[in-house]
């Protein structure tokens, strides 16, 4: 299966910035009448947001967040009372998709994220060659590909610094806020080298296809 890959153009990112297709939308939530109904609706919430894991990301207080919201759920599993359910539910699941809106929104712009996927594609690669008794050696165009990368992908994060340090600021519950964040952000990477010259190496990586056996 290929991984996430994230395209040069800064415009087709700026777009990207406001597209939630990977987000989970929280599910509708009629009102429940009993304790086993409300503890069923946290449970299909849970279930909902669990299936593709947490979306990770270099900013580490929203995958924190995210661990924390779903291990909340699976407490509301087996705890939740009815005044649990209804507008409160609603709410959570309207924050914890916001949230998932956010780190997805900002993972073009994330190369430490990007490069240690990267990483695991050439381990992976590397590995299969052993399997099949091919050698394993990268191009070295490749080799040169991975070196620049190891230093620019840090380099690009820190020239973000100052802007993805409003992430915990967020009105989660706003997509509007989230996706005008997201915006700051990508305008953020607009303007630095790093990221930019980084994307265009990850595309080398990218093109070498080590994800594919």
């Amino acid at each position: 299966m290929r991984s996430r890959r994230f395209p040069f153009v800064v415009v087709v990112l700026l777009a990207l910035a406001g597209c939630g297709d990977q987000t989970s939308e929280p599910p509708a939530t009629p009102s429940a009448t009993s304790t086993k109904q409300c503890r069923q609706q946290w449970q299909d919430l849970k279930a909902l947001h669990g299936e593709n894991g947490n979306p990770e990301g270099s900013a580490r207080e929203l995958v924190a967040r995210w661990d924390e919201m779903y291990q909340h759920g699976l407490e509301l599993e087996t705890s939740a009372t009815v005044e649990d359910c209804g507008e409160a539910i609603e709410a959570y699941g309207a924050q914890w998709a916001g949230l998932e809106s956010l780190m997805y929104g900002l993972h073009p712009y994330d190369m430490p994220l990007q490069l240690a996927i990267d990483e695991g594609n050439r381990k992976h690669w590397v590995q299969f060659q052993k399997e099949m008794g091919t050698p394993a050696v990268l191009s070295e165009e490749l080799r040169q590909a991975f070196s620049r990368l190891r230093i620019l992908a840090p380099e690009s994060y820190d020239d973000l610094s100052e802007v993805l340090a409003g992430a915990g600021d967020v009105r989660l519950e706003d997509p509007e806020s989230v996706d005008d964040f997201v915006a700051e952000v990508a305008a953020a990477a607009e303007q630095s080298k790093s990221y930019l010259e980084a994307v265009r190496v990850d595309g080398v990586i990218d093109n070498a296809e080590l994800d594919e056996e």
